[in-house]
């Protein structure tokens, strides 16, 4: 045995009765709406932080090696969707995500949309304002669907972030709120043309059921 660190897990996970499912049934659309034909998306969004950093670099053994860094704060949030057809979509937002920021993102991510759209989000209040409901509305080819609660590791978005933070700004440091934005649409940009890598974060062991 050894000394590691725990992974945080609430008391609803790791009691949730829904884990011994069958997978294909953790899909959360809903009967009556035909899945043929729908471009299926799952949703997410994230804080982006200026001081947020990952990896390893190279040192003196037995010296902690340093990395200069800038000692303001500052973060973006992002929104982003992915489909397993590899296409993802994203926004950029200075400042704090709510309804109106989230029905934006909604208009766009319908923007030339040939085909009905599902959005598959987790359960967070803010999905279910009236401003996004009305939103939704507006387009008859759109519906929204809700993650079960407390499961993060079922949205295939999910690794959007872990890719970004990791490979996209938290190993090189960032001395200015515009170079963090530059940095993290450059970024998406790059990975929105790699259906392919996009395609296999549905191939993760939670992620299969939704590929």
């Amino acid at each position: 045995m050894i000394s590691k660190k725990p992974k945080a897990r609430t008391a609803e996970y790791l009691t949730g009765t829904w884990r011994e499912a069958p997978i294909i049934h953790l899909l959360p659309i809903s009967e009556g709406h035909e899945i043929a034909g729908a471009e299926i998306y799952f949703g997410d969004e994230a804080a982006v932080r200026s001081d947020h950093h990952s990896g390893t670099t190279w040192g003196v053994r037995g010296q902690t090696p340093e990395v200069r860094a800038t000692g303001a704060r500052f973060s973006l949030k992002v929104i982003s969707a992915i489909s397993a057809s590899g296409c993802l979509r994203f926004m950029v937002v200075r400042g704090r995500v709510a309804a109106q920021q989230a029905g934006e993102f909604i208009q766009r991510l319908m923007h030339g949309a040939r085909r009905r759209v599902f959005l598959i989000l987790d359960g967070h209040p803010m999905r279910k304002a009236k401003a996004v409901q009305s939103c939704v509305e507006e387009h008859g080819a759109m519906k929204i669907f809700f993650l079960r609660p407390y499961s993060p590791e079922l949205n295939p978005d999910e690794i959007v972030w872990q890719d970004l933070k990791a490979d996209g700004i938290g190993k090189c440091p960032v001395a200015t709120a515009d170079e963090l934005h530059r940095r993290v649409v450059d970024h998406l940009e790059t990975l929105r043309g790699l259906p392919r890598k996009t395609r296999s974060y549905f191939l993760a062991p939670h992620t299969q059921y939704a590929a």
